[in-house]
């Protein structure tokens, strides 16, 4: 069928569908990264932290996210691979909120329409994500509030820019 015959009336609602679909997930991603800058605390067991809800991320979309971003490899300070000189700027810093059971992760980096932090998340002892944060470029800083859950005792911290990947800042003890 070539772009100037009419399309059957099965061909055009297959098109149109994906059409939609595809607008439809793009304006849930674009609205995805509205901060909660309060978080509360968890409401159950079971239940998705706080920290998730704010980005209007499924678990499953917010796991498939960081799976990503850790594929292209994690920096560390120790180990910058290609970007040696760029980890002061990308490795969140961890400020404990003792005694509120929360933190807050801060990356000093500048925020552009063409380069920024994209992400920043938490993961507890076990290697479970308890936390995560989109940013744009248009934001002002990467800086986000995270709740740690009860019966987390190490986090480790994330940071994702978009031109240099994924960073981590090094384990820390909660209590």
């Amino acid at each position: 069928m070539t772009s100037d015959q009419p399309l059957d009336r099965r061909s055009f609602v297959k098109k149109a569908s994906v059409t939609a679909i595809s607008f439809a997930v793009g304006a849930s991603l674009w609205s995805c990264n509205k901060k909660d800058e309060a978080p509360k605390e968890n409401s159950g067991p079971g239940s998705m932290p706080s920290n998730m809800k704010a980005t209007k991320l499924s678990p499953a979309e917010t796991s498939a996210m960081v799976s990503k971003f850790e594929a292209a490899g994690v920096m560390t300070m120790e180990h910058p691979g290609k970007w040696k000189g760029k980890e002061g700027s990308h490795i969140p810093q961890v400020t404990m909120h003792k005694g509120e059971g929360a933190i807050t992760l801060f990356t000093k980096h500048p925020m552009s329409p063409k380069h920024w932090i994209t992400a920043h998340y938490l993961k507890d002892q076990d290697g479970k994500l308890i936390g995560f944060q989109l940013y744009e470029g248009t934001d002002k800083e990467a800086r986000h509030r995270f709740m740690i859950p009860k019966g987390t005792t190490r986090i480790t911290a994330y940071s994702h820019c978009n031109k240099h990947g994924d960073w981590k800042a090094a384990d820390q003890k909660t209590g």
